[in-house]
């Protein structure tokens, strides 16, 4: 009867009901969108892991030698003499942001780091490390002594360690090759001055 009731005085205008849309739903398309940014991410990184890992070595080079390998040094003390005047100046590389590596002559050095993206949102985006080095033995050794900010510096320290220890594999007027004895992890470094 509530039926009757409500049709009786109204004509009946209603339209045939169209079938529903199904609505984009925004967030489907961001996760997408997210899930492939990180298959391409994943991608790039596996790929420069793989020619990283097999790019060639550069001749372990000493001034006297012209940019040539020496057959044999007379003594470790001369080599590492050799290497430490070569190694004087300043370096760049891209490990974790851009770094700046000024070797000085007097066994003082600053690293500069310049982090770009969520690093430096969360992090800092630029670390100042003060620094000794030496080399002996044929590894080049330093050890953070300072920096800015401090509290972010302390944080390097306790997570990496105060003394890095790396081996000198290649070193050139051009070039600087560098190996983590700990983590195995090289460095390439490319001189600026």
């Amino acid at each position: 009867m509530s039926t009757e009731v409500a049709s009786m005085g109204k004509a009946d205008t209603t339209r045939p009901r169209r079938p529903r849309r199904r609505k984009a739903r925004p967030y489907r398309m961001a996760v997408t969108a997210t899930a492939w940014a990180a298959l391409a991410a994943v991608a790039i990184l596996a790929g420069w892991l793989h020619f990283q890992g097999n790019a060639p070595f550069v001749p372990l080079a000493t001034p006297a030698a012209g940019g040539k390998a020496t057959p044999g040094a007379t003594s470790d003390a001369e080599a590492d003499l050799r290497l430490r005047q070569l190694a004087i100046g300043t370096w760049q590389d891209s490990y974790y942001g851009r770094r700046t590596l000024t070797l000085r002559p007097d066994g003082t050095a600053t690293m500069v780091i310049e982090f770009s993206g969520i690093k430096a949102r969360l992090f800092t985006p630029r670390l100042r490390l003060d620094l000794t080095w030496s080399v002996r033995n044929g590894h080049m050794w330093r050890r953070i002594t300072g920096g800015q900010p401090p509290a972010k510096v302390a944080f390097v320290v306790q997570r990496v360690g105060e003394v890095a220890v790396e081996s000198i594999e290649a070193l050139s007027a051009a070039q600087m090759q560098l190996r983590d004895v700990q983590t195995k992890q090289r460095y390439r470094w490319q001189r600026v001055r």
